[in-house]
């Protein structure tokens, strides 16, 4: 099949079932790599919705072999990630198109976050069972499977702690790190990679780690998914409410830009002390993209981390004074970096 008659034979398929079938149609007859990228790219044009992008990725991982065509078109396929399904089916087309088990891991995470309340025991089960298929990560899979007993169990819980009694705070972590820049240092290509690679290298040395609490709701006052757990040392459950005390980053004044790298640990353990008896426990916490983070002003509390298992994958966020946002991972950073320099302050 030549380059003319395969264009045609695309552009000529009035559903996306027809695109999809001239694709395997072209793909029997020419392995030319330049030519079924352009048909891979008419083709996306067609596409609407995410399982039409997801054969767009998943047949170009199998026609063209080179895994740096097809991460773009699972970049193209991440962004239109809207329901937890999705998030599912996209981490297990990943690993098993291109084998980047660390992108899985992070679009798992997302799924977490997503998980339905009216739907909470077959979604944590969907994705129990996808996350030890796909990743056979064990750990994980037991983490999720408690969250699905504790659905159908209800656990004791206690109000009161007691002064200095040893608790554990079992949940999340994230390490974060961030600094102000002038404009200035990101008006040329030079200055952006120079102060992101300075940026990089102090958040490698000096960024902290604080527990996360859980997942926000709409409105941002209550955890409504990923609860944390509060144990004491007789191993019942406290009971604990949290007070968003506000953002954790506020967009910058104009003229200056934010920089954030972070990443999380989807596992971890704090050791809590409480310095004097409580009747209520409140946590207050910070806001950051949806996430409860423990705000550093709780007094009366002190807390230690105890361990961790392997972190996720990490992110640069970036804020603008004019409220916009940008987010990559830390392994995109020539995206980043060309993102950056499209700006306009």
């Amino acid at each position: 099949m030549d380059e003319k008659e395969a264009l045609k034979k695309i552009k000529e398929a009035k559903s996306f079932r027809e695109t999809c079938w001239a694709i395997d149609d072209i793909a029997k007859e020419t392995k030319d790599k330049n030519l079924l990228i352009e048909v891979f790219n008419i083709a996306e044009k067609k596409a609407e919705v995410f399982n039409d992008f997801r054969n767009i990725a998943e047949r170009c991982s199998e026609n063209i072999k080179d895994k740096n065509t097809a991460i773009k078109y699972y970049r193209k396929l991440e962004s239109k990630i809207k329901e937890f399904d999705e998030c599912i089916a996209f981490a297990e087309s990943v690993v098993d198109n291109i084998k980047d088990k660390k992108w899985a891991i992070n679009i798992y995470k997302k799924a977490e976050n997503m998980v339905d309340e009216k739907y909470q025991l077959e979604d944590w089960k969907s994705l129990s069972e996808s996350i030890l298929k796909t990743l056979k990560d064990k750990k994980w899979h037991k983490r999720l499977i408690k969250k699905i007993n504790a659905q159908t169990e209800k656990p004791v819980l206690i109000k009161q702690v007691k002064k200095n009694d040893n608790n554990n705070l079992v949940g999340q972590e994230i390490t974060i790190y961030n600094k102000i820049f002038n404009v200035g240092d990101f008006n040329i290509a030079s200055k952006i990679k120079k102060n992101l690679k300075d940026f990089i290298k102090e958040a490698d040395q000096s960024s902290s780690s604080m527990p996360v609490l859980g997942t926000l709701d709409n409105k941002l006052k209550k955890i409504s998914s990923e609860k944390s757990e509060l144990i004491n040392s007789d191993n019942l459950n406290v009971e604990y409410k949290v007070k968003n005390t506000g953002d954790l980053f506020k967009k910058p004044p104009k003229g200056k830009i934010l920089l954030v790298y972070y990443y999380q640990y989807l596992s971890s353990e704090y050791k809590v002390q409480f310095l004097k008896d409580i009747k209520k426990v409140i946590f207050n916490i910070n806001n950051f993209d949806g996430v409860a983070i423990l705000s550093e002003n709780n007094k009366d509390i002190d807390f230690n981390n105890n361990s961790a298992d392997k972190p996720t994958e990490t992110y640069i966020k970036v804020f603008l004074s004019n409220g916009k946002k940008l987010e990559h991972r830390l392994s995109d950073q020539k995206q980043l970096i060309k993102d950056l320099e499209n700006i306009k302050f």
